[in-house]
């Protein structure tokens, strides 16, 4: 979930600052508008596609899962008082939702409690609310609030500004960012989303209302105008102070060449570049039949999937498959040999959108791969070559220390680095009951130039995965693989068991 809402954060900064740089000057009002609440709506979507054919396009890595480490303190932990297992954040985030939540019903219940307190003038499109021994104008959906104390002469041109506002819909855009600010009141995104779009509302307003009349006399109006304002952020009001300056700026700018409306053509790049990151990272949540998933490889049939619970779908065998999902099959089954372990033996169950699932047990994994080792290691097969994968005959990167093509030296290094830099006190300070308990599997790259990259972990605790992260981080430069005599880069699974004594 974190890193879903990094991309949605990081996605709106990168969007507002296109529009702060190339469009916020331009008196493109409803494109604008259209491009600011089409952003805000992406920026949520865009990190939850994953396009296969972008998927499928990148070079696929060497990977290796590493003989696990068995993380088990000296001493016995003491069991957790009771405001350890809290989980704060959590709490910290629900507390946010409802204050935002009860903000809300009370300025709409404000709202509603002016519209049946007040008298009102109903005309065929809108209705005028009449608020006495006020200067207040404002309107939402098709109600106009409107002071009494408002002059006369005035008085036409403030509903003809409000009236735009209700014909367009404007309420709306505001309501969704209100509704945004509730779910995620701490990304200030959101509030310059809002804040951006409520100006681009009195921009629209002003261009309509001074093209019916005299440009001059009704920025005149303008400035003579000094209403109370009303503090509710999903109102549109005719008059604030601080948009006054930036309403009249707008008014009196030159229209816009229609050519510089091509500045919004940057949108395609913009959002092809996010697909294919999102498409790439390792992020991906199926949130599907299986939880707590390793993905690996997403054919067009058949999607291989490492997880410790056993999908509850239809299971199939191999009979059952058509010839073009047996031939994926095969393909994936060696895919997954060359990976892994010949050993491991998956089940095919029914996925989504008519795909088959080829299922791998993260939890046997473990055991496999030892057994892989030892196999490799103490017999010859068709599979090995001097002890070694034919798959990774030669290619895996040496560590600092360890003589080159040293495979056992490396492994080695890498379990006596984590035990090495696990902080046992740590349990202790973990403030949720999985840290007793858990199995985090960390993926990493070891790139072409030797460095660690691209660090994930699965697993129930998020404060051990985090934990395990931070050592992972910690590996030294190493020289990288070798291929062919090129450098590669390798992805790798570490499995780090705690365990009590």
């Amino acid at each position: 979930m974190l890193p879903y809402i990094i991309q949605v954060i990081l996605f709106q900064i990168l969007f507002l600052a296109i529009y702060d740089l190339f469009l916020s000057k331009e008196t493109f009002f409803s494109k604008n508008r259209f491009y600011l609440l089409f952003t805000s709506i992406m920026s949520f979507i865009i990190p939850l596609i994953k396009l296969p054919i972008v998927q499928n396009s990148v070079s696929v890595k060497y990977g290796v899962l590493l003989p696990e480490v068995v993380l088990s303190p000296e001493t016995i932990i003491e069991e957790q008082e009771w405001y350890q297992s809290i989980n704060y954040f959590g709490i910290i985030f629900w507390l946010g939702v409802s204050f935002f939540s009860v903000l809300f019903i009370i300025k709409s219940y404000t709202i509603l409690q002016l519209i049946y307190k007040n008298p009102i003038e109903k005309k065929k499109t809108h209705s005028i609310v009449l608020l006495p021994e006020n200067s207040k104008a404002f309107s939402f959906f098709n109600f106009i609030f409107l002071g009494e104390n408002i002059e006369d002469k005035r008085r036409q041109k403030v509903i003809e500004h409000e009236l735009v506002h209700c014909k367009q819909r404007h309420t709306i855009d505001l309501l969704l960012f209100e509704l945004l600010k509730i779910l995620m009141w701490f990304n200030p995104m959101v509030w310059l989303y809002q804040k951006r779009i409520s100006l681009v509302h009195e921009f629209i307003s002003d261009e309509i209302v001074s093209k019916s009349s005299e440009k001059n006399k009704y920025i005149n109006n303008l400035l003579a105008e000094a209403f109370q304002v009303e503090q509710i952020a999903f109102v549109n009001q005719f008059y604030k102070k601080s948009l006054v300056k930036k309403r009249i700026m707008m008014m009196t700018k030159k229209q816009s060449n229609k050519i510089l409306q091509l500045k919004y053509v940057l949108l395609l790049p913009i959002i092809t570049s996010m697909l294919i990151y999102t498409s790439c990272s390792n992020t991906d949540e199926t949130g599907s039949v299986i939880s707590n998933i390793n993905r690996y490889n997403e054919g067009n049939l058949i999607t291989v999937l490492w997880s410790k619970e056993i999908p509850k779908t239809k299971e199939y065998s191999v009979e059952d498959l058509t010839e073009a999902e047996r031939k994926e099959y095969n393909v994936a089954i060696n895919n997954e040999t060359e990976r892994i372990s010949f050993l491991m033996k998956p089940r095919i169950f029914e996925g989504k959108n008519g795909k088959k699932i080829l299922h791998y047990n993260s939890r046997e994994s473990v055991g496999m791969s030892m057994k892989y080792y030892n196999y490799s290691q103490g017999y010859g097969s068709k599979y090995t070559i001097n002890k070694i994968p034919l798959s990774m005959a030669g290619v895996f990167p040496v560590y600092p220390g360890c003589e080159e093509g040293d495979r056992d030296c490396f492994n080695t290094k890498i379990r006596e680095f984590v035990l090495e830099n696990f902080d046992f006190n740590f349990i202790k300070k973990c403030k949720t009951h999985d840290c007793l308990f858990d199995e985090v599997y960390v993926h990493f790259i070891i790139t072409k130039e030797g460095r660690i990259a691209k660090i994930k972990a699965d697993g129930m605790s998020s404060e051990l995965k985090k934990h395990a992260m931070d050592i992972v981080k910690k590996l030294p430069q190493m020289k990288p693989a070798m291929k062919d005599g090129k450098p590669v880069a390798i992805k790798y699974t570490l499995p780090l068991w705690f365990k009590m004594k």
